[in-house]
């Protein structure tokens, strides 16, 4: 799946927010685009306390703050759209 800033669609790409967005609206739930939005929804977990399905967030990645989300799906690992070159992953 192609990285497109931004995006919201598997049609046209994911930016990291958009799939966080995409895949938590099938399962019936709404979140804002932005990952520092959709940091401010729901309450946090500890590292060591994560559960698939629970949304990792990173901060000053390209910018000041919350910029980045992704989405833990067990064993250490998340999916995420990582960048340009890079996509889904």
């Amino acid at each position: 799946m192609a990285y497109v800033w931004g995006g919201g669609s598997p049609n046209h790409g994911f930016g990291c927010s958009g799939l966080v967005q995409y895949v938590c609206r099938t399962w019936g739930i709404s979140l804002p685009h932005t990952a520092a939005e959709q940091y401010h929804v729901g309450r946090p977990v500890s590292f060591l306390d994560l559960e698939p399905g629970d949304l990792v967030f990173l901060a000053n990645t390209y910018k000041p703050g919350v910029s980045h989300v992704g989405i833990y799906i067990g064993d250490g690992q998340w999916v995420q759209a990582a960048g340009t070159g890079i996509g889904v992953v």
